[in-house]
């Protein structure tokens, strides 16, 4: 038997981290031995519990490593963690959360891969694999070329493969800015002056990074360095801190 010990911090979208008990969930269903066999060797791992953490969190840690906030003025944030299927907005007063002003609803960048993958399906009769949709989005994001997709009686080109994701990404972005609008607005208040700043990450961040940036043209938006992996780098360096601040915290949960 092989065995491991993961010291482990984990996420979940605050629709669900809101509810106390989903979070002891978490706990219950991770704090123990786990059992399996792979590739025929039995493995024997223990999940070491840290902490259960809402999604989008990390905007507000690592934004200060580009722009901390300026003492004495209004620090009130937004982060908007857009990911494959979730979207959480999270409102924070400094590093405080206000729960009564944070949002997360079901948008995400999935659904313009199942958009595209329909449309093609449709129209042209193509089954166009998830991973190949995920890596032309990337590679238009990055203004790379998109090679040619094989059509019955020839190929869609550059042009109009950047015309149906771009068609895609606007069809997604509307409920996202709906959500923002009615975030941003609120008392009446002019789009976004009661925020400071809003914060990107998650790998709708990137894709939807210049909508918003058209949206609220006044306010000053941080694209997190890595977004896609901000969450994660959160966990890990959690795991460390947790360490760092209780030296006996892991042998505790063991």
């Amino acid at each position: 038997v092989h065995k491991a010990t993961v010291r482990l911090v984990t996420g979940l979208p605050y629709s669900l981290y809101k509810v106390q008990a989903n979070r002891d969930k978490v706990r219950k269903y991770l704090e123990k031995v786990h059992r399996c066999t792979f590739q025929g060797d039995r493995k024997e791992i223990t999940i070491l519990y840290g902490a259960t953490i809402v999604e989008g969190y990390a905007g507000f840690i690592y934004a200060e490593e580009k722009t901390p906030l300026d003492e004495g003025s209004l620090n009130d944030q937004l982060s908007l963690d857009i990911g494959g299927r979730t979207a959480n907005a999270l409102w924070a007063n400094g590093f405080t959360l206000i729960p009564s002003r944070c949002r997360c609803e079901e948008y995400g960048v999935a659904q313009i891969h199942d958009d595209v993958r329909a449309d093609l399906l449709a129209n042209y009769q193509i089954d166009f694999p998830y991973a190949q949709s995920q890596r032309y989005l990337q590679m238009m994001i990055r203004g790379e070329y998109l090679p040619p997709i094989k059509i019955a009686g020839g190929s869609l080109e550059n042009a109009e493969i950047r015309a149906l994701y771009d068609d895609k990404i606007a069809l997604r972005w509307r409920p996202i800015e709906t959500m923002l609008g009615s975030m941003l607005n609120k008392d009446g208040a002019s789009l976004g002056s009661k925020i400071c700043r809003l914060l990107l990450q998650g790998g709708g961040g990137i894709v939807f990074l210049e909508k918003v940036k058209e949206f609220i043209p006044s306010t000053e938006i941080v694209l997190l360095t890595n977004a896609a992996g901000a969450n994660a780098r959160y966990y890990h360096d959690l795991v460390d801190e947790l360490g760092d601040d209780d030296p006996h915290f892991w042998y505790r949960q063991g």
